[in-house]
């Protein structure tokens, strides 16, 4: 009988997914939160997110009702979509914390000031309705094209970062 052996596997996280422990404390504990006081899941993602991304599929252009947002953010929340509203606004809630620390990271602030932002009554209205802010933070974070039809999703979000960086940019 011959043996087998394998070497030691080691697995390290991405330094861009480092967070100190108070982010990583703080994003679970938003989750927590999000799932003992919104056990049907946040407002906007139970009453249109949900339903938008689980009708993207038999009718992209169509079956969006009152879906305020262009058609490729059903697509992309779709996945999320097939979830209980309950289990999506968590995920949606705990990434949103992690997006913003990786933005905030990325325009060289301190990862702390994710706190203040997110306890203020934006982020209470961000978490308690499960936005999509996350999405818009995504494409804060990339160049490459797909940058513009995230900003797109939420252009009110975008819009004070985007001339922040154009600032950045010009050398003012």
């Amino acid at each position: 009988m011959s043996e087998l052996s394998f070497a030691r596997i080691h697995w390290h996280l991405p330094d861009w997914l480092r967070f100190s422990p108070i982010i990583w404390l703080f994003a679970l504990s938003v989750g927590a939160l999000s799932w003992y006081w919104l056990p049907e899941g946040g407002h906007d993602w139970r009453n249109f997110f949900l339903l938008a991304g689980r009708n993207w599929w038999p009718d992209p252009w169509g079956g969006l009702g009152a879906f305020p947002y262009p058609p490729w953010a059903s697509l992309l929340i779709s996945p999320l979509a097939a979830l209980p509203a309950r289990v999506a606004t968590v995920l949606t809630n705990t990434t949103a914390v992690l997006m913003l620390t990786l933005v905030i990271r990325r325009f060289d602030g301190p990862e702390w000031v994710v706190l203040p932002v997110l306890i203020s009554p934006p982020g209470f209205w961000l978490f308690s309705n499960g936005q999509l802010d996350w999405l818009v933070w995504w494409g804060l974070l990339m160049f490459n094209g797909l940058d513009i039809l995230l900003l797109t999703i939420k252009p009110q979000v975008a819009i004070g970062v985007v001339f922040r960086a154009v600032a950045k940019s010009s050398g003012d």
